[in-house]
């Protein structure tokens, strides 16, 4: 994941996605904060 090397923080804001981009995003940048 391309941003992860650029912050060493970010959130992901989950508003209902059905694209799997949650699951992504615990694969990818574990460490990054999932907001519903």
């Amino acid at each position: 994941m391309h941003h992860t090397k650029l912050f060493d923080h970010g959130i992901l804001i989950n508003r209902g996605s059905t694209d799997r981009s949650v699951e992504i995003c615990r694969l990818f940048a574990p460490h990054w904060e999932i907001r519903d």
